[in-house]
């Protein structure tokens, strides 16, 4: 099956996601390849859809593996100027492959986990600071 052409401004996350090691750029997926690349040109993914796998939404936008390596993208969906994660998801759902024998996919975070983990983390900012201040 071959997914109809969409593309959408996106930022590819790393696993520690802290802002200088996001990187923002153009997702789009067309003639049988996913790509994204950067404003100034540099491409950071280039691969056939059918080495793509377990694709899912996750709190910040879309989760997806190529071969063994984890990529999320966090986007906005508005759902008038650019296609939603849900869209996103739907469209590579229908066209990527299988996980290989030798990678172990793990779920996404739900919304609530990264709720938690941030919550945690301000807590022991909070935590910090009080007894910082005291001292």
């Amino acid at each position: 099956m071959v997914a109809a052409a969409v593309s959408s401004t996106a930022q590819l996350v790393p696993a520690v996601p802290l802002p200088p090691l996001v990187k923002v750029g153009l997702l789009s997926l067309g003639a049988g390849r996913l790509r994204f690349a950067t404003p100034d040109g540099t491409t950071v993914l280039d691969a056939p859809v059918g080495e793509l796998h377990s694709v899912s939404r996750s709190a910040m936008g879309v989760t997806l593996y190529h071969r063994d390596r984890k990529l999320r993208f966090a986007m906005r969906g508005d759902g008038i100027a650019a296609p939603t994660p849900e869209s996103w998801v739907e469209s590579l759902q229908a066209v990527v492959g299988t996980p290989p024998a030798d990678v172990t996919v793990r779920a996404p975070w739900p919304r609530w986990a990264w709720v938690a983990a941030l919550t945690g983390v301000v807590v022991a900012i909070l935590a910090l600071v009080t007894v910082v201040n005291s001292l």
